[in-house]
């Protein structure tokens, strides 16, 4: 099931719990749980009517420019790049009071397909689903890889307004 969580009339959070999971996931505070089917195709930043009780998602108008690959790396602040890069590449090493993260593999994809982009000099298409989708992961990964951004972040990135 994916787990759709609201604030006002935004999507601020997506989950999605794998098959014969019996426990809900938790939110951000002050938000409404909707659950939907794993196939919807609900977004961060998405819009939601109720009306009679029954949510409805519908994505926003937003259409953004290509951006460089530099613009596009810029829109990430320096502690989201470092983060980013270390999950990707290399993982985190444990301390004396947290547990060693391991190198995550959808960030580390996402980090090779940038990299494909700078080697190919070409654009990345923000409004393409996989990007939104990549960009969206970063804000909302799977344990025990921490968030790399913000999810009120995630249509920053995308919008490529430079940090």
């Amino acid at each position: 099931m994916k787990y759709i969580y609201v604030i006002g009339a935004e999507v601020v959070g997506i989950a999605t719990l794998a098959d014969g999971a019996s426990a809900s996931a938790s939110g951000p505070a002050g938000s409404t749980e909707y659950v939907m089917q794993d196939t919807d195709p609900t977004q961060i930043g998405w819009a939601c009517t109720v009306v009679e009780g029954v949510a409805s998602f519908t994505a926003p108008a937003t259409s953004y420019a290509p951006l460089t690959p530099m613009q596009f790396w810029f829109s990430f602040t320096y502690a989201e790049r470092i983060l980013l890069k270390a999950l990707a590449l290399t993982g985190i090493p444990a301390t004396s009071t947290a547990a060693a993260i391991p190198i995550d593999p959808i960030v580390a994809d996402f980090w090779e397909t940038y990299q494909l982009a700078v080697t190919l000099q070409d654009d990345i298409n923000p409004n393409l689903l996989s990007v939104q989708e990549a960009v969206t992961y970063l804000s909302q990964p799977t344990a025990p890889t921490p968030a790399i951004i913000l999810a009120a972040r995630v249509p920053q990135i995308l919008a490529g307004v430079p940090q």
